[in-house]
């Protein structure tokens, strides 16, 4: 819990907010054209600002959740690596460090634990986020577009532009989902543009065809109509209608890139039948069954990040599996594989417990603002779990400190939310 007894005055509050949603949004264009961003910049910021803060409030306390849910990485990660050196097993080059800054991440994310404190004092209103969010978004939607239309929907010229496309669609359909909540809360005269370009952002990224970025879209659309059918009927209609148009353009498109990708599923699982598993979904087959086997070797610790692509790589050179993978490609398997039954344990603590978090809020309490970011961060964490089943996303920084980030920061609005500071989004009544 915090107790901040001192927070900024008006100008300064407004001052602060804008630079932290220039920063955020900085971070989300960085990773739509991607460029650099200093995450390390960002969590020393976070550090700064907390211990300004505890000096002029002498009774903050952390709030136990997200400090358990920020700091579990690197204490089930990192902290081997560090403790048993195994970053020294790896070559120097590149792939030292690509892991470095893997395991060096989850020690960067601990600061998030400090974002109530930081959002209490300074002000931060949750409206700024969402409203932030749905610029990254807008824009992502047209962005998308003229680069599907110049490629022609070509999933491997896509796959390249786009690169690593998958992550990269897991990550901005699950702040789209953020977007399209935040329109049916909202209830200014523009609610109604949010959720129309968040749609059609979320269906640009679909048309890319990662398919198991889809997996989670079904129940969120339904959770979405069955919590806000009766107060929004005609948001949850124009989303019906909305969704159909784009199913009934793919299903009867020549060449639909979304039917192409299910086509294609199917005749992997044709394939598969006949023992042939050189395509998209066998090769994932392959590495599952090759991530199991690396767990049974090392169940505790795991063979370590690099050792996933050492192993794949050796079988690749055996024909055993088409190329070397650097990961399995999948969340639950590959931390498995890599840092054993203890980083397992870090990936379950940092899925359920925000979302138990999220469920407990939305179910206690008939706040409408708070029920409407537990839904959110509810629907946002169930998008990350179940594409996590074909991809692991969490091999690269951007989608990672995105799932954290924002994570974090629902966590922190729900709290304050709680506490009754106007942290909410904007909630504008219409007038008749």
């Amino acid at each position: 819990m915090f107790g901040v007894k001192e927070r900024l005055d008006g100008m300064s509050i407004n001052k602060l907010s804008i630079a932290f949603s220039l920063v955020i949004l900085y971070f989300l264009f960085s990773f739509i054209f991607n460029t650099d961003f200093s995450i390390k910049f960002f969590s020393i910021i976070l550090i700064l600002f907390f211990v300004f803060i505890s000096i002029k409030n002498k009774e903050i306390q952390i709030l136990k959740p997200l400090l358990i849910f920020s700091s579990i990485g690197f204490l089930c990660v990192s902290l081997n690596y560090y403790i048993f050196d195994r970053l020294s097993l790896i070559p120097v080059g590149g792939p030292f460090s690509t892991y470095r800054r893997m395991v060096e991440l989850y020690v960067l994310l601990i600061p998030l634990a400090f974002l109530p404190a930081i959002i209490d004092y300074t002000g931060y209103k949750a409206k700024y986020l969402f409203n932030v969010i749905f610029i990254a978004i807008a824009f992502l939607g047209l962005y998308t577009f003229y680069y599907n239309v110049k490629l022609n929907f070509n999933r491997g010229d896509l796959t390249v532009f786009f690169n690593p496309i998958v992550s990269f669609d897991i990550s901005f359909i699950g702040l789209s989902i953020l977007s399209i909540f935040y329109g049916f809360y909202n209830k200014s005269k523009y609610s109604y543009i949010i959720i129309v370009l968040s749609l059609f952002s979320l269906f640009n990224l679909i048309s890319h065809g990662s398919r198991g970025a889809w997996l989670a879209l079904p129940f969120i659309f339904l959770l979405l109509i069955y919590n806000y059918f009766k107060t929004e009927k005609k948001k949850s209609i124009m989303l019906v209608v909305l969704i159909a148009v784009f199913f009934l353009v793919n299903l009867f498109s020549v060449n639909s890139p979304v039917m192409s990708r299910i086509e294609h599923f199917q005749s992997d699982q044709q394939n598969i039948t006949h023992n042939e598993y050189h395509n998209s979904t066998g090769i994932r087959i392959l590495l599952w069954k090759n991530a199991v086997e690396m767990f049974e070797q090392a169940p505790i610790l795991g063979v370590s990040l690099y050792g996933v692509e050492a192993e794949n790589c050796r079988r690749a050179e055996v024909t055993k599996i088409p190329q070397c993978f650097q990961h399995a490609h999948n969340i639950f398997l590959n931390e498995l594989a890599a840092n054993g039954l203890v980083g397992f344990l870090g990936l379950l603590i940092s899925l359920f417990l925000p979302l138990w978090y999220f469920i407990a809020n939305a179910i206690r309490s008939r706040d409408e603002q708070l029920r409407f970011l537990s839904l959110a961060g509810f629907a946002f964490v169930i998008h990350h779990m179940l594409s996590g089943l074909t991809e692991y996303y969490l091999f690269f920084r951007n989608p990672t400190f995105i799932y954290y980030l924002i994570v974090a920061m629902l966590m922190s609005f729900i709290y304050l939310r709680k506490r009754n500071i106007p942290v909410e989004p904007s909630r504008v009544v219409r007038s008749d």
